[in-house]
């Protein structure tokens, strides 16, 4: 007798001796579980410099994910949501995830793992910008951030001046501001 998947079937007994048979017992119902649901897919990480956004596609039957960050268990059920928000990171490290579908009929293959960089955190402003000219031109400084390059504007007008904490201002006219 082959039964299908995810299916209700009803059952009843009697007994029988050598006195006769018995009346029949009570309709009981039993539904076979589920086939386990596929393999989610379409997991992408969106960071940030302190957590990691997970997003994947939903998978049809299944009731509950679960997400596998950095190959550590207990694995974190997810419940149904086809998101998760991986949050304490420190910036700039690596993380990796891999998450499952689960139902009562068992669990999918883990997704394909990922990587994912948070970012670096946004630097500090720039402190102590300072100015010497002469006549034809102005040189500017200013204190290092860790991890910057630097644009500077000048008169609305922005310049890119890499990793340097010195712009050198050259070609103007003596006496105009």
């Amino acid at each position: 007798f082959n039964l299908t998947p995810d299916t209700p079937y009803t059952y009843r007994v009697w007994a029988i001796n050598a006195g006769g048979e018995s009346l029949w017992s009570e309709v009981f119902t039993q539904s076979t579980l589920p086939n386990p649901p596929v393999t989610p897919t379409n997991l992408i990480g969106i960071p940030s410099s302190s957590y990691i956004t997970l997003v994947w596609n939903s998978v049809v039957g299944a009731t509950a994910y679960e997400i596998m960050p950095d190959g550590e268990e207990p694995y974190i059920n997810n419940g149904a949501g086809t998101s998760y928000v991986h949050s304490g990171l420190l910036p700039n490290t690596h993380h990796t995830y891999r998450v499952r579908a689960v139902n009562s009929g068992g669990k999918s293959d883990w997704t394909t793992e990922i990587g994912v960089n948070t970012l670096l955190e946004s630097p500090a402003i720039p402190a102590n910008l300072s100015g010497s000219a002469t006549h034809t031109e102005i040189t500017l400084t200013w204190d290092a951030v860790q991890n910057a390059a630097y644009n500077i504007e000048v008169d609305g007008i922005s310049i890119f001046c890499n990793t340097n904490t010195t712009y050198i201002h050259t070609g103007l006219l003596p006496g105009i501001e």
